[in-house]
């Protein structure tokens, strides 16, 4: 296949992901109300602040984690290294 065909099979690719993009974008208060009306809502997704505050609390949660056994292991050496000294 020549170049001139693969850039339309890209482009034609592309314009067709912005198609349905942008319905979705169009259709999405109808579905809303058609999900409302027939009982099937989606449940709400997480904010992005609520992501980041979870991402967060978990990194916190590793550091702290991997915080206590770095001073175990320092303590450790100290420990030995005292008795070795003695």
């Amino acid at each position: 296949m020549n170049r001139h065909f693969s850039d339309a099979w890209y482009y034609q690719k592309r314009a067709a992901s912005h198609l349905r993009a942008g319905l979705a974008e169009e259709l999405a208060p109808v579905e809303n109300r058609v999900r409302r009306a027939a009982g099937r809502e989606r449940p709400s997704e997480p904010k992005r602040l609520e992501k980041v505050q979870h991402e967060l609390r978990r990194a916190e949660g590793r550091g702290k984690h991997a915080l206590k056994g770095a001073k175990g292991r320092i303590d450790d050496y100290r420990g030995s290294a005292a008795t070795a000294s003695e």
